[in-house]
């Protein structure tokens, strides 16, 4: 009896997985914004930006994409220290 059908694993942009749309993480606000609405910053925690709506900070991390473009993935918590928080 042969198996469940099973489709070979395709390779996605590697944007794909690094979204731009953001959440702001106070649980009270909740507020999504997109990278054209916020500023993204170093006030020397790590790479922030602030929500728009209620002040609070939310982390990201910065990746090069293939193409030369900066790509900015929103992580929990704060960054460890070192070199990629600049």
């Amino acid at each position: 009896m042969a198996g469940p059908f099973v489709r070979p694993a395709q390779q996605t942009p590697e944007s794909s997985w690094r979204i731009n749309v953001f959440t702001c993480r106070n649980q009270s606000c909740d507020a999504q914004w997109e990278l054209s609405d916020v500023v993204i910053k170093n006030e020397g925690q790590g790479l922030l930006f602030r929500c728009p709506m209620c002040g609070a900070r939310n982390y990201v991390e910065r990746f090069d994409g293939e193409d030369g473009s900066v790509l900015y993935e929103q992580i929990e918590g704060r960054p460890a220290p070192g070199p990629m928080a600049d």
